[in-house]
């Protein structure tokens, strides 16, 4: 994971949002191991809410003074990441290293879910979406 992070952070702001609970995160060492690729680190002890709860995504969202349709959210859990952050209004993107399982195989492009491989993929989308055409 942390190798896409430099790549990600060259074009655009970067915070991680985890479900891991107070009794398992050391959220100073995960900042510190994310620095200085990641702005910030969201745990449900720091928010008070917790995926799937689409409220989890916008208080990130609030707290950086962007509107969800703003920001992307890139996550490997189908209901967790993908379902809470389109009710959030972010953009998901599926880490899906299988392809979708067949009742969800129309799903992705329904909703408007950019499916990608793994993080580096992931990380290619938010180069070519930042950077301009034109350069």
């Amino acid at each position: 994971m942390i190798a896409a992070l430099p790549e990600m952070s060259r074009h655009a702001p970067v915070v991680t949002l985890s479900n891991v609970s107070a009794a398992e995160s050391n959220i100073d060492d995960l900042r510190d191991r994310l620095h200085p690729w990641a702005g910030d680190s969201y745990t449900p002890h720091v928010l008070g809410h917790a995926k799937p709860d689409f409220h989890t995504f916008r208080l990130v969202t609030d707290r950086h003074g962007l509107l969800p349709k703003q920001t992307l959210h890139i996550g490997d859990h189908w209901e967790w990441n993908v379902v809470s952050a389109t009710l959030a209004g972010t953009h998901p993107y599926w880490i899906s290293a299988a392809p979708a399982a067949q009742e969800r195989i129309s799903a992705p492009r329904r909703l408007g879910v950019t499916e990608v491989a793994d993080l580096t993929a992931a990380g290619d989308h938010v180069r070519i979406l930042c950077v301009p055409e034109d350069r």
